[in-house]
């Protein structure tokens, strides 16, 4: 398994604004990391993590706590082993694990592996 991950600024469709800044300039795009994975036999599933402030995450602590994944312990077969792995890496880091679980549970044939996210 490869595994690669690069930072992206999502465009939103409309500017975004919470109640208690509805006055302030808001945020036209959302700053997200999409992670690939590539199987030796061509199959690949692309996940996108979405790191909130509520939870401490940005997109540095995302690439960080990726950076300390051994892509050879994921698997599209097992998405639940997968999330074992990753629970074993580091606690928290919900974002990257979204995304992981994201990519490890669609087969890459456009089957689901898993029906389920597992925390």
């Amino acid at each position: 398994m490869e595994m690669k991950f690069w930072p992206f600024d999502l465009k939103l469709a409309n500017t975004w604004r919470i109640a208690d800044s509805a006055n302030g300039p808001g945020k036209d795009f959302y700053p997200v990391v999409f992670v690939e994975l590539r199987s030796e036999d061509g199959r690949a599933g692309l996940g996108e993590a979405a790191p909130s402030a509520r939870y401490q995450e940005n997109i540095q602590t995302v690439q960080a706590f990726l950076k300390q994944v051994d892509a050879a312990r994921l698997s599209f077969e097992d998405a639940a082993a997968s999330m074992r792995y990753l629970d074993s890496v580091a606690a928290g880091n919900y974002a990257a694990k979204t995304a992981v679980n994201l990519l490890c549970s669609t087969a890459g044939d456009g089957t689901r592996a898993s029906q389920s996210m597992i925390f």
